[in-house]
């Protein structure tokens, strides 16, 4: 009896200490947390360092993201457009979970990006990108309008 109250007394701290660390809330269904919302670019990063306005026009940052039911994958221009001619609802291509990543495909442009989910919940998708051709780690945030 005494042993296991010292096991005890050992242990408890280790479980009070993990307890305590906080952990991203991934739902278990992920595709059903992405689909049925319009995402907004909220936050861009490369190596740690805030790149947004200087990556993106402002015609850009008001654009959404529509991850929709069967793996298809739409852009809404938002407000302002790049270009008056373009459609105001763009298709991207396909898309998916597989584990931990999102995997973005666009079949006529022969292309496709597997990003790493780093949070998503029903109002933030966070994941992330290495560079291919160099050592940069471009982190994009978005929000559930």
């Amino acid at each position: 009896m005494k042993t296991l109250r010292l096991i005890c007394a050992f242990l408890l701290p280790f479980f009070l200490i993990s307890a305590c660390k906080k952990i991203p809330v991934i739902p278990e269904n992920k595709t059903k947390a992405l689909m049925g919302k319009r995402w907004k670019m909220t936050a861009y990063t490369e190596d740690g360092v805030n790149k947004m306005t200087e990556t993106y026009d402002a015609c850009e940052l008001d654009n959404i993201e529509i991850y929709a039911a069967g793996g298809k994958y739409m852009m809404d221009e938002g407000a302002t457009k790049c270009d008056d001619n373009d459609e105001q609802i763009q298709e991207g291509g396909k898309w998916e979970i597989k584990g931990d990543k999102l995997i973005l495909s666009h079949e006529a442009l022969d292309i496709q990006l597997q990003f790493t989910i780093l949070e998503l919940t029903t109002t933030t998708l966070k994941f992330s990108l290495r560079n291919p051709f160099g050592s940069e780690l471009y982190i994009y945030t978005y929000t559930a309008q």
